[in-house]
Parts: structure tokens; C-alpha cells; sequence
């Protein structure tokens, strides 16, 4: 190797040390400040994020409660439907000529 190798060395390792002790610690408070930042960000995208999920699960819970309201008005409409079912096969059966009656004038042969 010549002098002017090694100056040239000497030369390059004094810019590294010049960057490693002035310019990196620059590079990385820029990225600490940036991973900061995306932090602070990222931390508020969630908190939206877990409010927007609670008023979800709070709808679903409303909306299952009306959803139950509405199938107890369903079972009850069910029981009156059946009931008027029943009080119409008591009266089909006592008109004359109703179902167990057989056709109006028919004899009964017991």
C-alpha cells in the first residue's frame, strides 16, 4: 500500500468517524421521532377503532333485545292462532252438518 492509500484511508475513516459521532445521531432521532409518531397514530387508529367495535357490540345488544321482543309478540300471535283455530274447529263442530256431524240431513246409523 502507498502513502496515498493510507491518506486516503485515514481520510475515509475520519468521515465515518465524523458521521457516527455528528450525522447518525441525527439519522436516529429522525427515525426515533418517526416510529413516534406512527405510534402515537397507530395508538389513536386503535382507540377509534375499540370505541367503533364497543358501539357495535352495544347495537348488536339492542338490537338482539328487539329481536327477542319481537319473537315473544311472534309466540304469543302463535297462541292466539291457535286458539282461534280451535274455538272455530268447536264451532264448525256444532253447526249442523259440521265435520263429526256428517252432511246436513244425514241419518247416523248407530
Amino acid at each position: 500500500m502507498t502513502a496515498a492509500d493510507y491518506a486516503a484511508l485515514e481520510a475515509r475513516v475520519t468521515a465515518l468517524e465524523h458521521e457516527v459521532r455528528n450525522v447518525l445521531p441525527q439519522k436516529i432521532d429522525a427515525v426515533a421521532f418517526g416510529v413516534s409518531v406512527m405510534h402515537g397514530e397507530m395508538t389513536a387508529t386503535l382507540g377509534e377503532h375499540g370505541e367503533l367495535l364497543a358501539a357495535i357490540r352495544l347495537e348488536q345488544e339492542r338490537q338482539g333485545e328487539r329481536l327477542d321482543g319481537h319473537d315473544r309478540r311472534f309466540d304469543a300471535i302463535d297462541r292466539r292462532l291457535d286458539s282461534h283455530g280451535d274455538m272455530l274447529s268447536e264451532i264448525l263442530r256444532r253447526l249442523p252438518g259440521g265435520p263429526s256431524n256428517g252432511p246436513a240431513g244425514a241419518e247416523d246409523d248407530h
